[in-house]
């Protein structure tokens, strides 16, 4: 029996491909794909892909229509520091030089056939290799494909790495459709709490990603700061906003 450790885009095609049992700790299988505003068809985070014949090797139904990203920068030699100071260059899905793809379909690329369990491992027993879920199930297994936390996996195995990791909270907005010289905002302002803004158009709607990094353990970034900043930048004020969410990645 494979047992898959998470059920987003990688692996529901793991399930899809090798066979076995989806561990999803979420309530909703798709992850980060997943959709966030059921009617409107509006995914966690903006369905963009760099590659889609990479991506259409995996997921052969999909539809896209180009993202020609129209860049502003504010203050952009500060970014890196901003975004992750530990880090040596910022990573490559957070850079918008070229023309990108928007994935039209984006809940064609879960497989409603995999067999799924809404739990997560508490316990791998390697010896007599068994999982066992907060919710009590006991399953025995040949091979596990984690696409889940590796921080929570090694935790389980008694591994110590001492991976360091970056924290983002994605906030989305919803609002008519306005015409703007811009569809991607940067800024790497230690003033402005958010970093990055990656707008989208849904018809005559406008779909505001709104990304804020920090680090696990510091304090999580205050929605009512992010609607200050939005508002003191002329980008949206509140009572433009039709609806919002919040999700910690």
């Amino acid at each position: 029996m494979n047992i898959i450790i998470g059920g987003g885009l990688i692996g529901s095609h793991i399930a899809k491909e090798k066979g076995g049992i989806i561990l999803e700790e979420q309530p909703y299988i798709g992850g980060l794909f997943s959709l966030s505003f059921k009617d409107l068809g509006i995914t966690l985070v903006p369905p963009l892909v760099k590659d889609k014949i990479l991506v259409n090797k995996f997921f052969s139904n999909l539809k896209f229509d180009e993202f020609r990203p129209q860049v502003i920068y504010e203050k952009e030699k500060y970014l890196k520091d901003k975004v992750c100071d530990s880090c040596e260059e910022l990573p490559s899905w957070l850079s918008f030089d070229k023309t990108i793809y928007n994935i039209e379909n984006p809940s064609d690329i879960i497989y409603s056939n995999n067999k799924v369990i809404f739990a997560h491992p508490v316990l791998i027993n390697s010896n007599d290799k068994k999982i066992i879920t907060n919710r009590g199930n006991v399953i025995t297994y040949d091979k596990i494909y984690n696409t889940g936390s590796r921080l929570k996996l090694n935790k389980l195995l008694g591994i110590d790495e001492n991976l360091g990791y970056i924290s983002l909270f994605d906030f989305i907005l919803i609002s008519q459709h306005k015409d703007t010289e811009w569809n991607i905002y940067i800024n790497g302002s230690a003033g402005i709490i958010f970093s990055y803004i990656i707008k989208i158009q849904k018809n005559d709607l406008d779909i505001y990603y709104v990304y804020s990094f920090f680090k696990w353990g510091k304090k999580l970034p205050d929605i009512y700061r992010v609607l200050g900043d939005l508002k003191r930048l002329k980008i949206i004020n509140k009572d433009e906003i039709l609806a919002y969410r919040s999700h910690v990645i």
